[in-house]
């Protein structure tokens, strides 16, 4: 992040090729944990003598463990959410850019089309007539 508070390209490209590839990693790894957590849960209460205990447990793990989960998405909601941002000022940035190079494209026809107007025009020489003259009496 820059010091005034937005993003930089760089920034896009971190969020693009890292951050949000690790989170991804990170959510597909507590995703076999959890498949892992929820196989333990259930054999420890099988097994368990105390299934009180091993049903207390097993909260406690379920709790630890989809806590986490939900950090995770958060953290890569909040990536996704920078992602999308600073590709919508690019967006932005490159509408303006078209438009200016629009406005002078238009005012470059608009020149053009008045110089042909001009080419077209044929500057009309005005002969004098001489003025009338009375007849003299004679």
């Amino acid at each position: 992040m820059h010091a005034e508070g937005g993003m930089s390209v760089t920034d896009l490209q971190e969020l693009i090729d890292k951050r949000i590839p690790d989170n991804r990693t990170q959510l597909e790894t507590s995703h076999a944990n959890l498949m892992d957590v929820a196989d333990y849960c259930e054999d420890n209460y099988l097994k368990e003598r105390y299934q009180e205990k091993a049903l207390a447990e097993s909260k406690q793990y379920a709790i630890q463990s989809l806590a986490s989960v939900a950090y995770q998405i958060n953290k890569m909601a909040a990536d996704l959410l920078d992602m999308l941002e600073l590709q919508t000022e690019k967006v932005n940035s490159l509408t303006s850019q078209v438009q200016y190079v629009a406005q002078v494209v238009d005012i470059n026809k608009e020149k053009m089309a008045r110089r042909e107007i001009g080419a077209l025009t044929i500057n009309k020489t005005l002969h004098k007539q001489p003025k009338i003259i009375a007849p003299s009496v004679q």
